[in-house]
């Protein structure tokens, strides 16, 4: 019987590790490959629930080596008590009677050979199924300092693909998208009309379905937002940031709406007399999109907002 019993201490160790893992699941599920932190763990384990200890040069000797000789008695009853057993003798009866149960003449063994692999094959069908089935993920974006949810009415997200064309996704009004998608990785473009292009790639993970991105804030066309609402008595001062903050073959244009889509082309100086001179002819502008060359816009596309007032 010696073999049998050495079968059974080998059980025993794939049941310490099921036991230990339940308080430690980043343990690996391979015990001879325990070490250091590893046996300590379990040996903590072991004290808190078998009120017994173990020797980490016992532990060397056991249970990382494969030879022939079972530990003494005292600690295959503590071990098996560990695991929910009242002692050794318990847990070679119990595991004796489900070995018993699980036996079946030769003549079915075949039969149940058979249907074993059909049902195994069905098995791995069904999971390969689930593992390529798409999984909806959920972005939501943020101003990358503030926290804040990005307003979605101005938000381009693209889906960039290698196996088929980008496409966009829609953001809702909290700047959220919803994608199904199977692949590991999934690469977006994005750009907001205050809020810098970026493109976005992310490893994905199917228990984190929902994720927040930051979005880093386009500066310049706030200011460009805020210089257009403000009264503002340096012009000299405005004229040298607009300047700044333009490139000098900038192209600028602006969007009119009504009964057919207009549009008007401004250079750089035409831009900047038109945002500084006094009698403020082009008021609360906002801004549609923007290009930058060198930390400088080189392309923007801006209309104007008119109130009941102005309008």
């Amino acid at each position: 019987m010696p073999e049998l019993a050495q079968t059974y201490f080998q059980q025993l160790k794939r049941d310490i590790v099921q036991k230990v893992r339940q308080s430690h699941p980043q343990l690996d599920a391979d015990i001879s490959s325990w070490k250091g932190q590893e046996i300590r763990l379990f040996q903590q384990d072991l004290e808190e629930k078998a009120n017994g200890r173990i020797s980490e040069k016992w532990f060397y000797t056991h249970i990382k080596s494969d030879q022939p000789q079972l530990p003494r008695i005292d600690i295959l009853n503590l071990l098996s008590q560990y695991v929910g057993y009242t002692d050794w003798e318990d847990y070679r009866s119990r595991r004796t009677a489900v070995r018993k149960l699980f036996q079946v003449p030769s003549a079915a063994q075949k039969y149940f050979a058979g249907a074993g692999i059909f049902l195994l094959l069905v098995a791995l069908v069904s999971l390969y199924a689930q593992l390529n089935e798409p999984t909806t993920y959920q972005f939501c974006f943020v101003n990358a300092d503030t926290r804040e949810a990005v307003n979605g009415a101005g938000l381009t997200v693209v889906v960039l693909s290698e196996n088929e064309s980008p496409y966009r996704v829609p953001a809702d009004e909290l700047g959220c998208i919803a994608i199904r998608w199977r692949e590991p990785t999934i690469r977006l473009a994005v750009q907001g009309a205050y809020y810098r292009t970026d493109t976005i790639t992310r490893i994905l993970n199917k228990a984190q379905a929902t994720e927040q991105i930051g979005l880093k804030t386009n500066d310049y066309a706030w200011l460009l937002r805020i210089f257009s609402q403000a009264d503002v008595n340096d012009w000299q001062k405005r004229r040298a940031q607009l300047n700044t903050m333009l490139t000098e073959d900038a192209q600028i244009y602006q969007l009119t709406e009504g009964q057919t889509l207009g549009m008007e082309l401004y250079n750089k100086q035409e831009f900047i007399n038109k945002m500084t001179m006094p009698v403020r002819s082009l008021k609360n502008i906002e801004i549609l999109s923007t290009k930058f060359r060198n930390d400088q816009i080189c392309e923007l596309r801006f209309k104007q907002v008119y109130d009941e007032i102005n309008h």
